[in-house]
This record gives structure tokens, C-alpha cells and sequence, in this order.
């Protein structure tokens, strides 16, 4: 999710050394933190049969302050109750009368900047198998993480 250098100071790849480039972003610690919600954006998948909302949380409290996590809701039909459960949880005002489309896109500008409470997770990455195509754990146990579950606001 996100560009891989999202944030990410340039490299001009004419003069820079090797040595400039920066690491892979640190794995934050598994448990609960205060997070705060950056670029929250709908997105329509390429096939266009329905849409999704990528955003990236920053990390405000303990030793992993400062570290992004990146994740995303899916809005399918059998997915969209979560969105709607997180938005119940963030205690935002929904409007009524508006089809779902027009109800997210009123919902996104009062994500951003949202400070809540949520539990990081990590696990093992999942990489394309060249042979088969599928999906499968990465053979070197590199690990991502993801936000397992939103708590509500942050007081």
C-alpha cells in the first residue's frame, strides 16, 4: 500500500551513492497505539467493480512514535460493515439520505488528521510465487504490518 519511498526524501539517481538510499521502513512493535490518519484516499479498482480506501496511520505514542503503517478498507458488500463499524467507533457524524458512495465521500475529509486508538499487528509478508502466480508467505519471513483493529478517538 502507498508508494514504497512515500515520504521519502528524492535521490537524484545521477549522483547519489548507494549508501543514501534509505532502509526499509522499521517493523512496528505488536500492540496498542495512539495513532493519526494521513492520506486518506478513495480509490476505484482497476476492474472497476467497486472501490477502496487506502490511508496510512503515524504512529503518536511509545518507542515506535513517528513510524507509518499503511492499510486500506475494502468496500466490497461482504466488507463494508468494517468501514461502517470504525466510523461508529470514531464517533463521526454520518449524514443520512446519501447513497453509501456519496456517504463515504463526506466521511474522508473528517478521517484525515483523526487521532484514535488502535492495535498494530504484524505478520508475514505475502509474495507472488513466479512459477504459479499465487500468493505465498516470503520465503526470507519478512514481516508487515497492518491495523488488526480501531478502539475510537483519542482523548
Amino acid at each position: 500500500m502507498g508508494k514504497p519511498n512515500e515520504g521519502a526524501p528524492p535521490v537524484d539517481l545521477d549522483t547519489a551513492g548507494w549508501d543514501e538510499i534509505g532502509d526499509a521502513p522499521p517493523v512496528v512493535t505488536d500492540g496498542q497505539y495512539t495513532l493519526m490518519f494521513k492520506g486518506v484516499k478513495l480509490f476505484e479498482k482497476k476492474d472497476k467493480t467497486g472501490y477502496f480506501i487506502r490511508y496510512r496511520v503515524v504512529v503518536q505514542s511509545g518507542p515506535d512514535s513517528g513510524h507509518t503503517v499503511f492499510g486500506m478498507w475494502s468496500l466490497g458488500p461482504d466488507n463494508l460493515w468494517r468501514f461502517k463499524a470504525d466510523m461508529n467507533h470514531f464517533a463521526l457524524e454520518q449524514p443520512s439520505g446519501l447513497s453509501v458512495l456519496e456517504t463515504i465521500t463526506e466521511l474522508i475529509p473528517q478521517i484525515e488528521d483523526l487521532v484514535v486508538i488502535g492495535k498494530i499487528g504484524s505478520k508475514i509478508r505475502q509474495v507472488k510465487d513466479a512459477e504459479t502466480g499465487e500468493f505465498v508467505a516470503d520465503p526470507d519471513g519478512q514481516r508487515e504490518n497492518n491495523v488488526t483493529r480501531f478502539i475510537g478517538l483519542a482523548i
